[in-house]
Parts: C-alpha cells; sequence; structure tokens
C-alpha cells in the first residue's frame, strides 16, 4: 500500500507499508533539467518497523546531476544515515570523465 503527495508536478512524499516496515521518502529539493522534468536533489527516507513504530534508520540522500548530450546522469551521490542505537555512516560516490560512447556497430 503506498500513498503520495504532489505537488504540481513533482512527488513530495511517498509512504509505503513493506511487509514488516514502513517507510516514508520526503522530497526536500529538485532542480530542473533543459526539459522542465526534475531531477532529484535532496530528499530524506526514513524506515520503521510497522508493529511497534519504533524508527530503524533515516538517510539524507544528496544528488547532484551533470548534463551530457540529452541525458542528465548522475555525477555525485551522497548518503548519510543514522540508525537506531546511534550508529551513523556517510557514503559518496563520484563520477568523473563522464561521457556518452558511441553506438557499435
Amino acid at each position: 500500500s503506498s500513498t503520495f503527495r504532489v505537488r504540481g508536478d513533482t512527488i513530495t512524499q511517498v509512504n509505503r507499508s513493506a511487509g514488516p516496515m514502513k517507510f516514508t521518502i520526503s522530497v526536500i529539493g529538485v532542480s530542473r533539467n533543459a526539459e522542465k522534468k526534475y531531477l532529484p536533489g535532496v530528499y530524506s527516507v526514513t524506515f520503521w518497523d510497522a508493529k511497534s513504530g519504533e524508527v530503524r534508520t533515516t538517510s539524507v540522500v544528496r544528488n547532484r546531476w551533470k548534463r551530457v548530450g540529452a541525458f542528465d546522469l548522475p555525477l555525485d551521490v551522497l548518503v548519510v544515515t543514522t540508525s537506531a542505537g546511534g550508529k551513523h555512516s556517510a557514503r559518496r560516490i563520484h563520477f568523473e570523465q563522464i561521457e556518452l560512447t558511441k553506438k557499435q556497430t
């Protein structure tokens, strides 16, 4: 079961039940590409136990994009997570020398 909040043409929140867990994705910021479509910029994801209501993890994700030709490709993704019990982690993926390859014939 899922519910969505929408503002204009942008999904701002998703609430979903998945078995014993529930989660909410809250969109904090978006950017627009050349075609005026939205790209996720910053959002949070919170997971909790469906039965007890206890929060298990919360992550904040920041995406940066690079326009290559007619495509918006991920340039940088940062994920900061806090888990039950106070554990913290940060992961970052950064892409360099992004280019499109020519189709092989």
